[in-house]
C-alpha cells in the first residue's frame, strides 16, 4: 500500500521515527438513504491502536453512491489528538483516507464520517481494501452497506398491443360470436392484457360489463380484414 501516513506526517512537520504501534480494530457502518439528498456514513472504532498516523481505503459501488467528503470525527477532533488528513476518491469506487495525529487518539467511537450522494437504487456494499495504524495492519472490523431506496421504480414498457380495429371482438379473432363472451367472462375486473387484449371487447383498457354491451352490438359481424392473432 501506498505510504499515504508518511506524506501526511512530513506535510504537517512530523517525524514518524518512533510513533507508537498497536493493532486498532475499526469497523463501516451501516445506512439506509430512503430520501435523496446528501447523506453520509461512519468509520468508527473500538480501539485506535495506540498511534498517530492512519490509513484506509474503502470500496463501495459506484453505481450506487458517489463519494463527495470526509470529515473527521469525535475521537480525532478532541483535545489534545489535533489530526490532519486528506483523502483520495478521484477513482470511483475507492475512497482513500490518511490521517496524521500529533497525539496518539484514545477512546471509542467515531473516526470519520464518509459523505455521498445516491446515484441509483440498490445496495452499495462498503469493504476495508486496506486498514493500517501507524503503517501496520490494523484489524478491519464489521463491513458496512449503504442501501438506496430513495428514486422511484420505472414502470415496466408495455409490450406492443394488439391494435383494436374491430368492437365487439373480445377474443381477436377477426369475429364476434359467443366465444367473445367467454373471452370477457374469463378476463373480467382486470386491466385488458396488452400484449393479447384479450376479454377487452371495447378497447379501454379495461374488462368489464361493458365489454358484453360491445359484444352484443356487434355480434355477428366480422372485422377488418387482418391476420388473426391466437389467443392463448
Amino acid at each position: 500500500m501506498f505510504k499515504k501516513t508518511l506524506i501526511v506526517a512530513t506535510l504537517i512537520g512530523m517525524t514518524l521515527p518512533g510513533m507508537a504501534r498497536g493493532a486498532g480494530s475499526f469497523s463501516l457502518g451501516t445506512v439506509v438513504v430512503s430520501s435523496c439528498g446528501a447523506s453520509s456514513v461512519n468509520l468508527t472504532t473500538t480501539d485506535p491502536g495506540g498511534g498517530l498516523g492512519f490509513d484506509f481505503d474503502v470500496t463501495y459501488d459506484a453505481s450506487k453512491v458517489t463519494v463527495t467528503g470526509v470529515t473527521l470525527g469525535p475521537v480525532l477532533t478532541g483535545d489534545p489528538p489535533n489530526c490532519l488528513f486528506a483523502t483520495n476518491f478521484a477513482t470511483p469506487g475507492t475512497i482513500a483516507i490518511s490521517i496524521a495525529c500529533e497525539v496518539a487518539p484514545a477512546g471509542t467511537g467515531t473516526v470519520a464520517t464518509i459523505e455521498f450522494d445516491p446515484v441509483a437504487n440498490g445496495t452499495s456494499p462498503l469493504n476495508f481494501a486496506a486498514c493500517e495504524v501507524d503503517e501496520e495492519p490494523c484489524t478491519a472490523g464489521n463491513s458496512g452497506q449503504i442501501s438506496v431506496t430513495c428514486f422511484p421504480t420505472p414502470s415496466p414498457t408495455p409490450t406492443s398491443a394488439i391494435p383494436c380495429t374491430c368492437p365487439g371482438d373480445a377474443n381477436k379473432n377477426n369475429f364476434v360470436n359467443f366465444a367473445d363472451y367467454g373471452s370477457v367472462q374469463a378476463n373480467f375486473g382486470a386491466p385488458a392484457n396488452p400484449a393479447t387484449g384479450a376479454g377487452d371487447a371495447n378497447c379501454n383498457g379495461f374488462v368489464n360489463f361493458a365489454d358484453y354491451g360491445s359484444v352484443a352490438a356487434n355480434f355477428g359481424l366480422a372485422c377488418p380484414t387482418r391476420t388473426p392473432t391466437p389467443v392463448p
